[in-house]
């Protein structure tokens, strides 16, 4: 053969298997398939040797870094599209980059008495907050510390799960501040929360503030109106702002730290704004995992088996997720705009785990060293009580008894309590901003004296 035919010949082969694999690659659907009870308990499928270390990007390439400070990029942010189309300012001006410091410099500095000049060295004050602080209006303090044991939400077995068993971690714990083992240069912990919600729930977002949301490092609510004193931003996304299009609203999210802060945090929490997160627990246990959780990718939530198919199993969004630098740039990167980009769906917890499966991430164990869950897709009544039998609503039965299902299945079927870790990070279906104040003042004794709560949890009563 002529050597001008035997490379003609070969130009159109790989043209023709160039097409091949574009065309397969665009009919591709995302499997949701994965055998639970052989899941790797390093949390990733990828091997830990082949994939990169972590290298942060210079100003110069694809991200934007911020500085945490509010400013305007307007023109760059509207030729942009979704995920990346960003947030708008108070007046409706597009490029607004929340200050995400601002809750918890302006929460410890109201508390030493509004002195705008504490608010600068607001990290030297923060250890001298009292752990059980919790601000209280009147109004509150009925619904929040004078309802009798179990006539809250947490009800009667919650209020033991909640009062007796649950250990809120001291705040001195290895956290956000530098940590240096076996000589290697020191690492931070740096975590970023935030929660999806919209502008109707101003008093559930100022609810999440005071109870946990400035104990973390950084925080915004990504709602459709923007208010910098709760952290509040106006953030746009593909599709109508309703529940059933939450999957745009998280990839918008996820989007927003990448292109703002990918750089100033460690970790990044999502969750609803009916979550409680217990800050310092999760501290504790991302600072147990050593300094190499932050060089692959971590994903760590509550792993939930699929309704629909009990051989699929996914990292539930109800008692929120966690994620690291390595994932979010991952998953931005890689993930986002090539699936599901344009779906609108409730179900973002299910199509996140989806994209980061594709990837090659599967969900880390949340698990405690005895088998017990520290993310919690409920309440503390419902998972105190759950016993494997379930007599609410056919959906949450479903649901229910799935989940409960896939983690006998993996790690011995317990219940209730004893499923629950002492070391617990998170409950969920706290709908209303006394409901989130109550489960927290029951579990930092945030209830003065003189209030029912406050004076049957300094007696030690049962």
């Amino acid at each position: 053969m002529p050597i001008k035919t035997w490379l003609l010949s070969l130009l159109l082969v790989g043209i023709g298997h160039t097409l091949f694999v574009f065309i397969v690659q665009s009919q591709m659907v995302v499997p949701f398939v994965h055998d639970p009870v052989n899941l790797p308990s390093s949390g990733t499928s990828r091997s830990l040797d082949n994939y990169p270390k972590d290298q942060p990007r210079s100003d110069s390439g694809n991200f934007r870094h911020s500085p945490n400070s509010q400013r305007s990029n307007a023109g760059q942010q509207e030729r942009k599209g979704h995920p990346h189309k960003g947030a708008r300012f108070p007046n409706g001006t597009l490029g607004y980059v929340a200050d995400v410091t601002h809750v918890r410099r302006s929460f410890i500095g109201n508390f030493f008495h509004g002195d705008e000049g504490l608010i600068e060295n607001a990290e030297s004050l923060a250890p001298k907050i009292p752990l059980s602080y919790l601000p209280l209006q009147k109004e509150e303090t009925s619904l929040v510390c004078n309802q009798t044991l179990g006539e809250g939400v947490e009800g009667t077995h919650g209020w033991k799960l909640l009062a007796e068993k649950i250990v809120v971690a001291n705040s001195s714990t290895p956290s956000s501040t530098e940590v240096r083992q076996n000589n290697h240069p020191p690492r931070q912990r740096r975590v970023l929360c935030a929660i999806y919600t919209h502008a109707a729930k101003k008093e559930n977002i100022r609810a999440v503030v005071e109870t946990w949301g400035w104990r973390c490092d950084g925080f915004f609510a990504a709602s459709t109106s923007t208010d910098p004193d709760i952290g509040a931003i106006n953030l746009l996304h593909y599709g109508p702002e309703e529940y059933e299009n939450m999957w745009q609203k998280t990839r918008s999210m996820l989007a927003y730290m990448y292109d703002n802060y990918l750089n100033d945090f460690e970790y990044f929490f999502l969750s609803g704004d009916d979550t409680h997160l217990i800050v310092e627990n999760l501290r504790k246990v991302l600072h147990s995992m050593g300094p190499s959780a932050q060089d692959y990718p971590l994903y760590l939530g509550a792993w939930s088996r699929d309704p629909h198919n009990k051989t699929v199993y996914f990292v539930s969004g109800a008692g929120g997720y966690v994620i690291n630098r390595a994932t979010l740039k991952l998953v931005v990167e890689d993930g986002l705009a090539k699936y599901h980009a344009k779906s609108q769906v409730a179900a973002e917890d299910r199509y996140l785990s989806n994209v980061l499966r594709m990837l090659g991430v599967v969900g880390n164990s949340s698990m405690d060293e005895y088998g017990a869950q520290r993310f919690h897709i409920d309440g503390p009544q419902r998972v105190a009580t759950y016993s494997g039998i379930d007599s609410v609503s056919q959906a949450r039965k479903n649901r229910f008894m799935k989940t409960y299902e896939f983690w006998g299945d993996t790690w011995g079927r317990k219940y209730g309590v004893d499923l629950t870790s002492s070391e617990s990070v998170s409950f969920h279906l706290l709908k209303k901003p006394h409901e989130m104040k109550r489960h927290h003042a029951i579990l930092y004794r945030s209830c003065p004296s003189g209030t029912y709560l406050g004076d049957h949890l300094r007696s030690g009563s049962p």
